[in-house]
């Protein structure tokens, strides 16, 4: 299954010391090179910085498109336009974002997304 995420479901998870839900519901986890940017290096010391880094099931991946990318940056941020043009790239099963305009911009284009509350219901319901 691929999976791409965004920022701020790791750093949420990782907040509430939950981030191998991740790992758990999908065996691998692929993000865009601008999110290990925000979280492991720009997030240094804050929570999911030191999960992600020292993880051997996220993979970090360039995402080709740069001119989609630039399209989308005018309305979201880097993390999140890489990450929409990844899903599209990989054909992503869905992506895990939370920002309301990034998950606009992925129903307009037709991908399949959850957030971090979806992950954690998923988790409950796999586990009961």
């Amino acid at each position: 299954m691929k999976v791409v995420c965004n920022s701020s479901p790791l750093v949420n998870l990782s907040r509430i010391g939950r981030i191998y839900i991740l790992k758990q519901l999908y065996t691998e986890l692929l993000i865009p090179k601008a999110v290990y940017q925000e979280v492991v290096i720009n997030g240094r010391g804050m929570p999911g910085a030191y999960e992600i880094s020292r993880s051997n099931w996220i993979t970090t991946r360039d995402v080709n498109d740069q001119r989609q990318v630039r399209i989308l940056s005018y309305d979201l941020d880097l993390g999140e336009s890489e990450t929409i043009v990844l899903a599209l790239e990989v054909n992503a099963d869905f992506l895990i974002m939370d920002e309301r305009l990034g998950r606009e911009m992925a129903r307009h284009l037709d991908l399949v997304f959850t957030g971090t509350i979806g992950v954690l219901i998923e988790a409950k319901s796999v586990k009961s």
